[in-house]
């Protein structure tokens, strides 16, 4: 599951997950048209409701891992 506030990272991730194909809409520019290498990588519908279940911890568990994070690199 990949969460972003970025457009274009989240067409990029849209791409990837679909093969690297997409829809050509007339507001697009020349990097949105570029082949990439693609998968087929979409979740099942349990693992998406697990992740949807989980969502509310989301900045509670990435503070946690910056704390982690912190404590690592003044090691």
């Amino acid at each position: 599951m990949i969460t972003t506030n970025n457009p274009k990272v989240a067409r990029k991730c849209r791409l990837i997950r679909n093969h690297g194909e997409g829809a050509i809409t007339e507001d697009q520019d020349i990097e949105d048209i570029s082949n990439i290498v693609g998968l087929n990588v979409r979740m099942t519908e349990l693992s998406a409701a697990l992740g949807r279940a989980q969502l509310p911890k989301l900045k509670m568990l990435n503070d946690l891992r910056n704390e982690n994070a912190k404590i690592l690199i003044d090691v």
